[in-house]
């Protein structure tokens, strides 16, 4: 629902200043122990330092919870059981929120379509994760909604999602 409000223009942002690292630090901090309970280990790297940026905490949390949960269904059965979670100011500015898993990446074929409503990115007939192919292009749309962007990124091993949010207004 939250994905069609989206793309019909129903959803405003409500932007605000201020430092996302208390949110994202919120977010790992509630969904920790679930984490820990399906055999993950979190991993937060946050800077000493408050960053300032403009974004909207529901939607910063939105997108948390969908990569996160990502990380748990893709990452399920390897052989390092983590999620790592980074928040870092880049040179030009810009508030970069990345979350990584160790599981077995996307295909490079698939890489630039991840974020397309429906495209999930397994193969069809050997899935063995649910879920709508939703996620992915809620959390493109919320993070442009907040005018900032999103990519995606293979890793050796897993896959990296990064957010950035923009610091000026």
């Amino acid at each position: 629902m939250e994905h069609g409000r989206l793309r019909r223009g129903q959803r405003r942002a409500h932007l605000q200043r201020g430092n996302p690292a208390t949110v994202i630090s919120e977010v790992v901090d509630m969904l920790r122990p679930h984490i820990e309970r399906e055999g993950f280990r979190v991993r937060l790297q946050l800077p000493a330092r408050a960053l300032d940026a403009q974004f909207d905490g529901d939607a910063l949390k939105q997108i948390l919870f969908n990569v996160l949960d990502n990380a748990l269904k893709y990452g399920r059965g390897e052989r390092e059981a983590a999620i790592d979670v980074d928040c870092l100011q880049s040179e030009a500015g810009a508030i970069v929120v990345s979350v990584r898993d160790y599981g077995p990446g996307v295909p490079e074929s698939q890489l630039k379509s991840v974020f397309e409503p429906f495209v999930r990115g397994e193969r069809e007939l050997t899935r063995s994760n649910q879920g709508t192919g939703l996620g992915l292009a809620l959390v493109r749309d919320l993070a442009a909604l907040m005018k900032g962007s999103v990519q995606g990124l293979n890793r050796a091993p897993g896959f990296e999602l990064r957010i950035v949010l923009r610091h000026d207004s």
